[in-house]
């Protein structure tokens, strides 16, 4: 099993004072490769280009919820960008949760 400081999570979150908190709780418990997104293009671009281990998603993004990058990603056939990742990223458990909910979206 991986370090929590070896990991690259990102945190796709569009409030900026969650996404503090959870980067903030984070690099307390190790973690030293964190990246932003403020929304779910911007998560899913960094998705597409990164080397991510692991996703923090918010449930509730504006327009989009957390439930379409996923839902991207386990596509069955590869979109623009998405190449390098779609295949690792169709099988792995996610979980999408919201605070403004007791609801969990389980995909798997």
């Amino acid at each position: 099993m991986a370090k929590l400081s070896e990991l690259k999570i990102l945190v796709v979150e569009n409030n900026a004072h969650m996404r503090a908190i959870l980067v903030t709780v984070l690099r307390a418990f190790g973690a030293q490769r964190i990246l932003e997104a403020d929304g779910p293009l911007g998560g899913f671009s960094l998705i597409a280009t990164e080397d991510i281990d692991l996703v923090l998603l918010d449930f509730f993004l504006g327009d989009h919820d957390g439930y379409d990058i996923v839902e991207l990603l386990r596509g069955e056939r590869p979109r623009h960008g998405t190449r390098g990742c779609w295949r690792r990223w169709r099988s792995a458990p996610t979980r999408c949760s919201a605070s403004r909910s007791r609801r969990w979206r389980s995909t798997r």
